[in-house]
């Protein structure tokens, strides 16, 4: 159950982030590498 809650949360970030670059926010470096983290903790 722990596991099926923390591939969720990275899952919810790796999508909440983009959506904010599409709503108008800058993209960051801070940003940028959240996304790349998400994804390579998802691998």
């Amino acid at each position: 159950m722990l596991y099926f809650l923390l591939l969720l949360a990275q899952v919810v970030l790796l999508c909440w982030q983009p959506w904010l670059w599409l709503n108008g926010e800058s993209v960051s470096g801070i940003g940028l590498s959240l996304v790349v983290a998400d994804i390579v903790a998802l691998i």
